[in-house]
Parts: structure tokens; sequence; C-alpha cells
């Protein structure tokens, strides 16, 4: 389950009836060099077919809709229709970061 609090500070929870504290600090948010490594990270495994590996770093949500077996299916359909990823690079628009792939 995802719990969101608006402030740091010191909370209590209570799950299936067990008390417990929590502290809660900000998070910083990935760096873009961090995102682009993550992403470069990611390419690798899928160029060595490690698919297994690969969706490990997905949230639920993205396993559910695209497990291991989907996503290989999904990788070497876009190989044979657009070749082999060779270069990408990061672009940034504003506050959104996309990656252009160059097959």
């Amino acid at each position: 389950f995802t719990v969101s609090f608006e402030k740091e500070g010191k909370y209590e929870v209570s799950v299936a009836d067990k008390k417990s504290t929590i502290t809660v600090t900000a998070a910083e948010p990935a760096t873009p060099a961090d995102l682009l490594k993550m992403a470069t990270d990611f390419f690798l495994l899928l160029d060595n077919e490690e698919y297994t590996a690969a969706v490990k770093q997905f949230d639920a949500t993205m396993e559910n809709a695209l497990p291991v077996e989907k996503l290989r299916e999904v990788w070497k359909t876009i190989i044979a229709k657009q070749g082999y990823l060779n270069l990408w690079e990061r672009a940034q628009y504003l506050r959104k970061m996309d990656l252009k792939l160059f097959c």
C-alpha cells in the first residue's frame, strides 16, 4: 500500500491493530543524471536479454501491465521492426524528461 504525508515529522500508524511510530522525511527527487543512468541500465538489461531483471525495476502497476514474457515480446518486436538500439540521448523539455531513441 502507499501512504502519503504532506509534512515531515513523526506519525503514529496502526496496521492490523498493531501500532508503530514512523518518521517521515522529505526525499530528494531524482536528478536528470540519476534518471539517465536508470534508463541506460534498463536498456542494457534489454540489450542483454535480461528481461526478468528489467521487470524488477517496475512498480507493481507496470509489472502487471508488462510482465517478463510480454516485455520480451515487445522488445523483440521493436528490434524486428526498427533494428537494434544504437544510441539514446536525454532531451529535457521544461519539467519533463524524455529519451530520444535511435535505431
